[in-house]
């Protein structure tokens, strides 16, 4: 059997196996309001290092975000790496599968019931 066009996944068999499509990404892009923090949370029961940035300036109204990376506990010394390598004030993009993004309005005007 011959084929005139590859699929557009080159990891794909010819028996249809093809890897779990992944989410699309977002990338925010801002400067560090402040060195990077490691913290710990717990996943599952089991604690595991967060590195924690503040960016500010981001998107064309200069919002602020929060952004988190977890890493896995026998990954601390490479979150602490990475968090020594960053700095207030240096610009960074942050990026992020688009299911994980979670909203904060911290100075929301009203809250109502809505007209369905």
């Amino acid at each position: 059997m011959h084929t005139c066009a590859l699929h557009p996944d080159a990891s794909a068999d010819l028996f249809g196996d093809m890897p779990e499509p992944q989410p699309p990404q977002l990338e925010f892009t801002g400067t560090l309001a402040a060195p990077p923090v490691i913290r710990t949370r717990s996943d599952h029961g089991r604690p595991i290092p967060v590195l924690c940035v503040e960016l500010q300036g981001v998107g064309p109204h200069g919002h602020t975000l929060h952004a988190e990376v977890p890493f896995t506990e026998d990954q601390r010394k490479a979150a602490e790496a990475q968090a020594n390598t960053l700095r207030a004030g240096q610009r960074v993009a942050v990026t992020t599968p688009i299911t994980t993004l979670r909203l904060s309005l911290p100075q929301a005007t009203s809250v109502a019931l809505a007209a369905d």
